[in-house]
């Protein structure tokens, strides 16, 4: 059967997340060759790569379904909006900006009502993990962003889930805690519910 373009979008993004975890495998298979902060860096390296392979499948999903394409299924939302073409669609999404803002759960959600009916696929499939949503968002604005704003906020996010901060902690070695309660990191956390998200949202 042949592949549709979305489903072969998710498959990608779902690539990019394996091949983002071989980078942490390979540095755990030498992880007495690295310092301590080598290895968070590398934790925070491998979470910024899904973190863009997220905001790349949103927008190749959002544009491709824009454009009346259809999943394997043959699941295709209700349009409100009839681009011409791939760089009409895109424009459309920019609202008038330099490039659109994939990033803010809000944001993507808000788009979703404007161009298809209920905001679907993308409305229940980002509620339903927009406050982990919000929460990598922090935690890449801390990686890119050296200044005090986001490092707060950093902060509180770590107090909320940890119950305290060390000083000082970074992204990378709050990625490398195992999740309260669970058996697992929350690099692997997050990466979980972002691939839970895209079969919501690839039906």
């Amino acid at each position: 059967m042949h592949r549709s373009e979305l489903n072969g979008v998710k498959d990608e993004f779902r690539q990019q997340i394996k091949r983002s975890f071989e980078l942490i495998k390979s540095m755990n298979k030498a992880r007495s060759s690295f310092l301590r902060g080598q290895v968070y860096t590398i934790y925070e390296l491998s979470f910024l790569r899904i973190f863009l392979a997220w905001e790349w499948f949103i927008e190749n999903t959002f544009v491709s379904y824009m454009l009346g394409k259809k999943t394997d299924k043959g699941y295709s939302p209700k349009l409100y909006v009839k681009p011409l073409d791939r760089n009409h669609a895109y424009n459309f999404v920019k609202e008038g900006r330099d490039y659109a803002d994939w990033l803010s759960p809000d944001v993507v959600i808000r788009k979703a009502r404007l161009f298809f009916r209920d905001g679907e696929p993308y409305r229940d499939a980002l509620m339903s993990i927009i406050g982990d949503i919000q929460d990598m968002k922090t935690l890449r604005n801390s990686i890119v962003h050296m200044s005090a704003g986001p490092r707060e906020k950093f902060e509180t996010l770590v107090r909320n889930k940890l119950g305290y901060v060390k000083t000082p902690t970074t992204p990378g070695e709050f990625l490398a805690t195992p999740v309260k309660g669970k058996s697992l990191l929350y690099v692997t956390y997050f990466s979980n519910q972002l691939e839970l998200a895209s079969g919501r949202i690839i039906r």
